[in-house]
């Protein structure tokens, strides 16, 4: 039997945060919430690990950007959620502005991007596609 995916929620918005995880109940997922930067950091330091992060651009204490090395370094699949207006980031590695596709992977931001107020259909397929990443990822690994 595979291993239930492991998720750490981090959305400071109660409502948000309580649909992410609820969604995910009746799915294979072991489901972690943080509210803000400090408690997600807490968190990554002590679980055993987490397979995927859903990590909200706007926290409480600070953007949800600055997790993104933590995760990245964990090998941890990110999506981000950001706001409809934020839908661009300024890509220094492209000297440009560049739009963020919904539900696709960016690799200016290593991470794949859902834009709010969020499609819940979507988000689960998301995740679906994240966690299937995963483990086509560790099977790479371990059939080296």
């Amino acid at each position: 039997m595979a291993k239930e995916t492991s998720i750490l929620i981090v959305v400071s918005d109660p409502h948000l945060a309580t649909c992410c995880y609820d969604l995910l109940g009746a799915l294979t997922y072991d489901r972690v919430t943080a509210f803000t930067l400090a408690e997600a950091n807490h968190k990554l330091e002590n679980h055993r690990g987490f397979d995927i992060a859903v990590v909200d651009m706007n926290l409480a204490d600070g953007l949800g950007f600055s997790l993104l090395p933590a995760l990245k370094a964990r090998g941890i699949q990110i999506l981000l959620l950001i706001n409809a207006d934020a839908a661009y980031i300024y890509s220094s590695t492209f000297s440009q502005w560049q739009q963020i596709d919904c539900g696709v992977f960016n690799d200016t931001l290593g991470a794949t991007v859902l834009i709010k107020p969020i499609d819940y259909r979507q988000y689960v397929l998301t995740l679906e596609k994240l966690r299937q990443r995963k483990e086509d990822n560790i099977n790479v690994v371990q059939e080296k």
